[in-house]
C-alpha cells in the first residue's frame, strides 16, 4: 500500500490539472486502473453495509429465558417429589429398626449403625434431587427457597447422625476381628492338634482296628500295607481340616475387609458429601 500511495494522488477529478497523460506523468495509465478499482471496492462496500442494515432490521429476535424456564417448571417438580420419595423411603427403613428399641444392647447398636450406613446413599441421592429442584426454581440465585433450607437441614442432621455413629461402627470392627481370630486360633488349635495324634502310633493302630471291625481292610493285606492305609488315610484328613482352616481365614478376613471398607471409610465419605451438601444449599 505505500508504493501505490504517490500513484493513488494522481486520481483527481476530470478538468483537474494531472489528470491529462504528458509527459510529466509516465505512470499516467497505472494510475487510472488504480482510481477505478478503488472506485468499484469503495461502492461494493456502501452496497454491503446498506443491505446488512435492511437485512438486521428484518431479523426477528429469539427468545431463549422463556425456553429455560419452561423447562425449569417441567423438571422441578419432577425431581422434587422424587428426591421427596426417596428421603421417606429412607425414614421408614430407620423406622423399621428403631422400633425395636434397646440400646443398652450392644447388638442393637451395631445394627442401628449398619442400617443407618447402608440407607444413607439413598438419602444422599434424594436431597440431591431435591438441591437440584431448588436451584431450578431459584433463577436468580440471590434468595434461597424453603427446599433448599429443608435440605441444608436434613443434610446436616444425616452428617451429625453418621458422625456420631463412628465410635459404634469402629467397635463393631473391633469386636469382629476379636471374634474371627477366635475362631481362627480354635481351628489352628485342632489342626495342630490333629498333627501331633497322627504322629502317634497307638492312634494308628486304633484306625486299624476299627477299619477291621468296619470290613474296609482286605483280609490278604499284610501289616505293612494296613499302616500304610491307616497313613494315608489320616493324611488325607489333615489336608482336609488344612484346607478348612484356610478356608475360614480367608472368609474371616474377607469379611472384615468388607466391613472397615465399606462401613467404616464408606460412613466418612458419606459424611463429607452430606457436609457439602449442606453448605452448597445455603451459599
Amino acid at each position: 500500500m505505500a508504493s501505490l500511495q504517490p500513484t493513488l494522488q494522481g486520481c483527481l477529478p476530470q478538468g483537474q490539472p494531472g489528470t491529462s497523460r504528458n509527459g510529466s506523468d509516465p505512470n499516467w495509465v497505472e494510475t487510472q486502473v488504480a482510481c477505478l478499482g478503488l472506485e468499484i471496492f469503495n461502492q461494493q462496500w456502501s452496497l454491503s453495509q446498506q443491505l446488512q442494515t435492511t437485512l438486521v432490521g428484518k431479523v426477528p429476535k429469539v427468545r431463549l429465558a422463556p425456553v429455560a424456564l419452561a423447562s425449569s417448571d417441567r423438571f422441578s417438580p419432577i425431581l422434587r417429589w422424587i428426591g421427596i420419595t426417596l428421603v421417606v423411603l429412607t425414614l421408614l427403613q430407620m423406622l423399621a429398626v428403631l422400633a425395636l428399641w434397646d440400646w443398652q444392647a450392644e447388638p442393637f447398636r451395631q445394627l442401628v449403625a449398619e442400617r443407618l450406613i447402608k440407607e444413607s446413599p439413598m438419602a444422599l441421592v434424594g436431597l440431591l434431587f431435591m438441591y437440584l429442584a431448588g436451584r431450578l426454581d431459584d433463577q436468580n440465585g440471590w434468595r434461597r427457597s424453603p427446599l433448599l433450607w429443608t435440605v441444608c437441614i436434613l443434610s446436616g442432621l444425616m452428617a451429625v447422625l453418621l458422625t456420631a455413629s463412628l465410635p459404634i461402627v469402629f467397635g463393631g470392627d473391633r469386636l469382629m476381628q476379636e471374634e474371627t481370630d477366635q475362631q481362627l486360633a480354635a481351628k489352628k488349635g485342632q489342626l495342630e492338634m490333629a498333627r501331633e495324634q497322627s504322629k502317634n502310633p497307638e492312634v494308628l493302630k486304633q484306625l486299624l482296628r476299627q477299619a477291621e471291625a468296619a470290613g474296609q481292610v482286605p483280609p490278604g493285606a499284610t501289616e505293612a500295607q494296613k499302616i500304610q492305609s491307616a497313613r494315608a488315610f489320616v493324611d488325607r484328613q489333615l489336608q482336609q481340616m488344612e484346607n478348612q482352616f484356610k478356608q475360614a481365614q480367608q472368609t474371616g478376613q474377607l469379611a472384615i475387609n468388607q466391613r472397615r471398607y465399606g462401613s467404616s471409610f464408606g460412613s466418612i465419605a458419606l459424611i463429607v458429601a452430606f457436609t457439602l451438601l449442606c453448605l452448597g444449599s445455603v451459599l
